[in-house]
């Protein structure tokens, strides 16, 4: 037939199928191919095709419509190639962030060795200028130190993973990260508790970072009373959500969405110390889950956050609370 004329050598086997359909009363839409046109050159089009009947139901012909959709095509495949490029643009960034945080950190330790060196050498100078500047020159150092470290972890987090991840006790990263807080935590005399924590398909630094910056939030915005913290999750669906709850200075309803944000801070380092990257890390690893986070909060009463990601039915076999109030073993 002529129309077969109009199929690429590649496309020919879409004609019996289109057919196959149409005898069997069935209506073919919107489906994309290329068709050639008379010049030789391809076109792409986007099919309608549909069976005619007669009045007894027969099926006696077919009524076919074909759009140009050229336009539509190029334009995809150019948002897919663009999306493709930020992608591979976006890996190499993160790449250098990482290695850049990694690198700097070896002569940021050398001003700091030497700093202290120079001030421990001058102790017993009768002057206590050189001492004052060597120590900003220390608390400078520790600073860039500090944001050195989240700009790595940042950077991890959106990362692409190495393999699928893992069923994780949330429980058991729940008791890593209370030691890895212990100082804070007996330092203000915070009293930390959790319900019993499921298994989540996560990898244990995602999870320990998520868990790590809330509660050490929680510790850090605390008001004039101990802070009191509680760690629980409930079934979402097939997802699980988790929160923390705590009885800190909250925050204001305008300033929910600015807190996740990269180097968002509310506050001056000097009221609370910190480089305003913890939040923005739990965020980037939550969205990597493709689940979401946010705060519930009012001023002078404290915040939860809230978040959600992949999860499984199953809990511990203990049945048993997780408890940690000021004392961590």
């Amino acid at each position: 037939p002529v129309a077969t004329l109009l199929i690429p050598h590649d496309r020919q086997h879409e004609e019996p199928t289109i057919l196959a359909k149409l005898r069997r009363g069935e209506r073919v839409s919107h489906f994309e191919t290329k068709r050639r046109r008379k010049d030789g050159t391809l076109l792409d089009i986007s099919l309608t095709i549909s069976p005619v009947k007669d009045s007894l139901g027969q099926i006696i012909g077919a009524s076919k419509i074909a759009r140009d959709i050229t336009e539509q095509v190029t334009i995809r495949n150019a948002l897919r190639a663009a999306n493709q490029s930020l992608r591979r643009l976006n890996g190499d960034l993160e790449q250098f962030a990482y290695s850049a945080s990694h690198d700097l950190q070896e002569p940021l330790r050398m001003v700091s060795i030497y700093a202290e060196l120079a001030r421990e050498e001058y102790a017993s100078g009768e002057s206590t200028r050189g001492d004052e500047y060597l120590g900003v020159v220390l608390d400078a150092s520790e600073r860039m130190h500090r944001l050195l470290a989240d700009l790595r972890t940042y950077t991890h987090a959106s990362m692409a993973d190495e393999g699928p991840p893992q069923s994780v006790d949330a429980n058991l990263i729940l008791q890593r990260v209370l030691k890895n807080l212990a100082p804070a935590i007996t330092e203000s005399e915070a009293a930390i508790t959790a319900g019993v924590l499921p298994f989540v398909p996560m990898h244990e630094f995602q999870l320990e970072q998520l868990l790590q910056n809330l509660i050490g939030n929680a510790v850090r915005y605390r008001g004039d009373s101990a802070p009191v913290i509680r760690v629980e999750a409930q079934p979402e669906g097939s997802r699980w959500r988790f929160s923390v709850q705590d009885n800190g200075i909250g925050i204001e309803p305008e300033y929910k969405e600015h807190v996740f944000g990269l180097f968002r801070r509310l506050h001056t380092s000097a009221a609370y110390p910190g480089n305003g990257m913890g939040l923005a890390i739990c965020k980037r690893i939550v969205e990597r889950t493709d689940g979401r986070i946010w705060v519930e909060s009012e001023p002078r009463k404290g915040s939860t956050f809230f978040f959600v990601v992949p999860g499984e039915r199953t809990t511990p076999a203990t049945g048993e609370p997780t408890t940690s109030t000021r004392a961590v073993n």
